[in-house]
């Protein structure tokens, strides 16, 4: 079930009824992007935020984060500065790498 902007976007507890009735309790994943549909998150086998707010995660489940991010930017920081002459000279490996290895033209035959 996805909204398209073609029509209206069914509430969640429309949406969870809808996909209960198709799957089952827990018989399916379901990806969002909002506390919105916390109804189709807990009859969901696994429920997969994208772009989850510190405040949405603090508020569903919990979380509370280890460091602020300025604290976690400084940390990161000093790691690397005790750390650069080790780092000197190495390269590392980006997300480029796979597709420079044919993973691009392999997708292809997929799509």
């Amino acid at each position: 079930m996805a909204a398209d902007g073609s029509c209206a976007n069914p509430t969640p507890e429309l949406k969870r009824e809808r996909l209960v009735e198709a799957f089952g309790e827990k018989g399916f994943d379901y990806v969002a992007s909002g506390s919105g549909d916390l109804a189709v998150w807990c009859a969901a086998r696994k429920a997969v935020l994208i772009n989850p707010s510190v405040q949405l995660l603090r508020s569903t489940l919990g979380f509370v984060p280890r460091y602020s991010n300025q604290d976690a930017l400084l940390r990161n920081y000093d790691w690397y500065a005790a750390h650069r002459n080790e780092c000197k000279g190495n390269t590392g490996i980006s997300h480029c790498v796979a597709w420079k290895k044919g993973l691009l033209q392999f997708a292809k035959w997929f799509f």
